[in-house]
């Protein structure tokens, strides 16, 4: 069975998922950190929207974390012993240009100078619940328009959860689907009419009745065929084939 994440806030899962946003709060005043606390935990409950958060009480520890773990959303503090805020703000944009960054401040003067390093919002302290929450809202909606499209497939009675830019191909024969991504296969069931319209994609596009192609995979067409970056080349049904080449066209033309 394949069940599908239609909607990601970050590495995060919703349809029946247990995938969450992950969320870092880095404050050195402890009350400012379980504030926060209590207002992620009210937002959750209000909205349905599932957190992982981490809270950090210094930048440095945040930034030694921010090495190998990827953070949707971060609420930075500005005044903080040590490395500020706003200088580990420039050294997270050295390797995450998307992370949604709210800083959380009683200065409203950095306002100006967190364009440098694409602030999304600013929070002034003391920070009431409803300023958060309108905060929070947008916030949201942005980390679910940057982040990786997640489809959630269950293969093997393991759950595996696949980026769906890294998926080249679907391939379904009686009912049973092939996931072909740049790290490996994965097997479930189901309908690729099913898988098509979760997607809802314009860069997939199917050329035949069982595979539904990555297009941005798609290194050539010749004849029959279209040949994908990994060398394989998969059938184009005379059906298919106006539609196919089609769609190709205008993805590749979106992208110039």
């Amino acid at each position: 069975m394949v069940y599908y994440v239609e909607k990601i806030l970050g590495e995060i899962f919703l349809v029946g998922g247990e995938r969450k946003m992950k969320v870092a709060v880095v404050d050195d005043e402890r009350a400012c950190r379980e504030m926060m606390e209590k207002y992620l935990s009210d937002f959750a409950s209000e909205t349905g929207v599932a957190f992982e958060t981490a809270f950090y009480a210094d930048a440095e520890s945040f930034l030694a974390d921010a090495e190998t773990v990827r953070f949707d959303l971060i609420f930075m503090d500005i005044k903080m012993p040590g490395t500020d805020g706003m200088t580990a703000a420039r050294k997270l944009r050295e390797r995450d240009k998307e992370a949604v960054l709210i800083f959380v401040t009683d200065m409203a003067k950095f306002a100006v100078e967190g364009y440098e390093v694409h602030a999304f919002n600013y929070v002034l302290k003391p920070v009431t619940y409803f300023e958060f929450k309108l905060k929070m809202l947008k916030a949201t909606e942005a980390v679910s328009t940057i982040s990786p499209r997640i489809l959630e497939v269950v293969s093997g009675g393991t759950k595996h959860y696949l980026d769906i830019k890294k998926v080249l191909y679907v391939e379904v024969i009686n009912h049973k689907l092939t996931f072909h991504t740049l790290t490996g296969d994965f097997r479930s069931t189901g309908s690729l009419s099913a898988v098509e319209e979760r997607i809802a994609d314009r860069a997939f596009c199917r050329c035949n009745s069982c595979f539904l192609v990555n297009l941005q995979y798609v290194v050539s067409v010749h004849g029959g065929d279209c040949e994908l970056s990994n060398g394989e080349k998969l059938r184009i049904s005379q059906s298919k084939r106006k539609a196919f080449v089609g769609a190709l066209a205008n993805w590749l033309g979106g992208r110039l």
